[in-house]
């Protein structure tokens, strides 16, 4: 039910099929790249983040994955269409370490790097980035993205979020698991 809701909510990634055409295939990886996207519009990073008005809004992602790829493509058409709701430019960088996040707003690790994550968890905590993974269980990841009953589920961390500088929207509070 709260997948259900995140996806009607934040307007997946994909245009609603019109009467007659069959609903388009959508896979782990593409509503992961829907969730990250949607996911920055409920989250509010402290005013010293962006160094100046025209910063662009930049999302890492920690080596390269289908989940990447497909939030590139999904900035990308956002952007050509200018319907994305945000107010700067959204740039997504991939990284080879988590030190590299510095500049970044959103850190995304899939899985099989999250331990590369916590190569400097202090010095990422100190720069307001949003992290999010796919796993669970790993302490200092704000949002996680597992996989539950074939759905993608939302863990809020709220003193991870806390302790990076960020401010969660009670609207994802709502549909989120929250864990203190």
């Amino acid at each position: 039910m709260r997948l259900l809701l995140l996806v009607m909510s934040f307007n997946a990634a994909t245009d609603t099929p019109s009467l007659g055409q069959a609903a388009p295939v959508v896979d782990e990886a593409q509503i992961r790249a829907a969730m990250i996207f949607n996911l920055t519009r409920y989250v509010e990073w402290p005013p010293w983040k962006f160094n100046e008005p025209s910063a662009p809004f930049v999302l890492c992602f920690l080596a390269s994955d289908a989940v990447g790829d497909d939030t590139e493509a999904l900035v990308r058409d956002r952007q050509s269409r200018e319907s994305s709701g945000q107010d700067r430019k959204v740039t997504v960088r991939r990284i080879s370490s988590a030190s590299a996040a510095a500049s970044c707003h959103v850190l995304y690790a899939p899985k099989l790097d999250r331990k590369k994550i916590f190569e400097a968890p202090a010095d990422i905590a100190k720069c307001a980035v949003l992290t999010i993974s796919d796993n669970p269980t790993t302490g200092g990841i704000v949002i996680s993205l597992p996989m539950v009953d074939s759905r993608v589920q939302i863990v809020v961390d709220l003193k991870a979020a806390q302790q990076s500088g960020l401010t969660l929207s009670s609207k994802l509070l709502k549909i989120a698991t929250v864990s203190r």
